[in-house]
């Protein structure tokens, strides 16, 4: 027969674990909404930049779709930077959903708003880009660390392998608007 005592210092250790598990476990799935939150916002920019055309009424749309990314970019780091050490799974389940969502949806969206850029140009706001792709890339390379530094070493470079991409295609964007010829 267990002891009352055994019993209740069972109860109260599993009671005292259990808000680190869901702590832990809720800001996980923050970091996925985070990704969920971004890639919805650049699907919507890559919807508005197929039918970009020059004008100051036109380019607010994509340029306010921008701050957006941007902001759930900074919701991003700032819960990543929460994370605990992954498990092999959750560490997975990122690298999974970045490489179905923003590896995707990312280089797509940024060929796009290059291949704007003579629009862009006609109202003058081109001269913006550079620095907000800049400051995307600044966003994506400390979610990309903090994920990177609570995810299990072995699987470490297969995460660098989907954020790659994401990272070049902003590169070539920063380059395409500072006026740096692309490759």
């Amino acid at each position: 027969m267990v002891s009352f005592k055994f019993a209740a210092l069972l109860l109260a250790s599993t009671v005292a674990a259990a808000p680190a598990a869901v702590a832990s476990e809720s800001i996980y799935d923050l970091c996925l909404k985070d990704i969920d939150n971004i890639d919805s916002n650049v699907r919507i920019l890559i919807d508005q930049m197929k039918t970009y055309t020059a004008g100051i009424e036109n380019t607010r749309a994509p340029l306010d779709t921008l701050a957006k990314v941007s902001e759930a970019l900074a919701s991003g780091v700032a819960h990543s930077a929460l994370l605990p050490p992954l498990s092999h799974a959750q560490a997975l389940g990122i690298i999974h959903h970045v490489n179905s969502t923003l590896t995707v949806d990312n280089p797509i969206a940024i060929d796009l708003v290059i291949a704007k850029r003579p629009e862009f140009q006609k109202t003058h706001l081109d001269v913006f880009l550079s620095p907000v792709f800049t400051g995307l890339l600044a966003g994506h390379e400390s979610f990309t660390f903090n994920v990177g530094d609570k995810t299990p070493p072995d699987l470490y470079l297969t995460g660098l392998s989907v954020t790659s991409p994401i990272s070049k295609a902003i590169a070539k964007g920063i380059a395409a608007y500072a006026g740096v010829p692309t490759q």
